[in-house]
């Protein structure tokens, strides 16, 4: 796989590979693999299931390594169904989530994870935030109409950078890419789904910034206020590949301080790494 994320990649034939890789048919289901099932803290309390595989190559990535090794085991749709469901219950969590991978990869297990919430009578009760880095949504448009039949998701597109050159510059892949993220989130307004933008805001300049908030709000005038803002967290494993990458935040988070890390600091971080 490695050859796959090589400089100026396609994530979208990166998609199709990874694929063929994490997912399998059983039972008449499509399963994936799956890396872990956990009540987190995100959203104010959600059920999480860990997904293997992703089409991008992050630098800042805190599963880069179990997507890179596709470490895990295969789950079926309905299996994985039951235990968000359960986990969120079991907690009182109203929203249920696919992280860590990149959840449309294997599209056909998704919408059946979806169709089984449903069939259990919980999509009433609970909300379905789809994480996603939106290239296929934007590749595909039928990904979003598939998407529009279930009331109870709400599409997460995480952008990554505001421009092609900082897209590349955190992704390595093909800069034209990018674009698909912004025609995933117009996809997924014209068919309906409930939308947020996700912006990654470390390595996004001042010019970059405004010039994405014009690009959104042509899209949709009202998403303005569905745009949330995220700094990079400096996990040791997250350190490591950026410094390694010399890939410079201008502003950071320190998770076990809980503290801002701006430039000068992270210099400092990577000085003494050497």
């Amino acid at each position: 796989m490695s050859k796959a994320f090589g400089i100026g990649y396609n994530p979208v034939e990166v998609a199709k590979t990874v694929e063929k890789i994490v997912a399998t048919e059983i039972d008449g289901e499509v399963a994936r693999k799956y890396f872990g099932f956990a009540s987190t803290k995100f959203y104010g309390g959600s059920a999480t299931g860990y997904v293997t595989g992703c089409n991008l190559s992050c630098a800042y990535c805190w599963s880069w390594k179990a997507n890179k090794t596709f470490i895990g085991s295969f789950y079926k749709p309905s299996v994985v169904a039951q235990k968000l469901t359960q986990i969120a219950l079991s907690k009182k969590h109203v929203y249920i989530r696919l992280s860590g991978g990149e959840p449309t990869l294997v599209i056909n297990h998704l919408l059946q994870v979806l169709d089984y919430v449903k069939a259990f009578g919980r999509s009433r009760e609970m909300l379905f935030i789809l994480e996603t880095n939106g290239i296929m949504i934007g590749y595909d448009k039928l990904i979003a109409k598939k998407l529009s039949e279930y009331s109870f998701v709400i599409a997460r597109v995480s952008v990554k950078g505001c421009s092609e050159e900082e897209f590349y510059m955190i992704t390595g892949a093909e800069k034209s890419f990018f674009n698909l993220q912004l025609q995933a989130v117009k996809n997924l307004v014209d068919n309906g789904v409930k939308t947020i933008v996700v912006v990654m805001l470390s390595f996004c300049s001042k010019e970059s910034f405004s010039q994405l908030i014009e690009k959104l709000t042509a899209i949709d005038t009202a998403m303005a206020s569905n745009i949330e803002l995220e700094y990079v967290k400096l996990y040791p494993s997250v350190l490591k590949r950026l410094c390694k990458k010399d890939l410079k935040p201008w502003i950071a988070i320190d998770p076990i301080k809980k503290e801002v890390v701006k430039l000068d600091e992270f210099n400092k971080l990577c000085r003494n790494r050497a």
